[in-house]
């Protein structure tokens, strides 16, 4: 990406609708627990993704975070942040990961906590988020 598309795109990001579906399955090697599948109508809002470089990026890390599993198996947050610097960098967004991992470390427990919270409470925090 162009240095004055970049910048673009940062500024014209906060007022873009938040929420996307993904048009197509998606999936992401999360070594060693497997492979990610985000299905496709999975509702996210690309907000770990500060402009939209790599979508498909944003859509595994908000199932990551919404789900908390791989393939059955539970994981850590840092393990679902791993996953998607690993994306970032293999799609040539090496750069953005020192924006991504600022970002991260100050809200994305916020978002983590809360999903874990409804599984405690027996709540599905993917309730509205499939489908078109």
């Amino acid at each position: 990406m162009r240095p004055w598309a970049y910048i673009k795109a940062l500024i014209r990001w906060p007022f873009e609708p938040r929420w996307r579906y993904t048009k197509h399955e998606i999936r992401a090697e999360a070594y060693p627990w497997g492979v990610v599948k985000v299905p496709k109508g999975f509702k996210y809002d690309g907000a770990s993704n500060v402009p939209d470089l790599c979508l498909d990026a944003s859509a595994v890390h908000d199932w990551l975070y919404a789900t908390g599993r791989v393939n059955g198996t539970r994981i850590r947050q840092d393990v679902a942040d791993a996953v998607y610097a690993k994306m970032l960098r293999e799609a040539g967004f090496g750069l953005v990961d020192n924006w991504r991992k600022f970002g991260l470390d100050k809200f994305g427990g916020v978002a983590w906590r809360k999903y874990r919270k409804m599984e405690d409470r027996g709540k599905d925090p993917l309730k509205g988020r499939l489908g078109f």
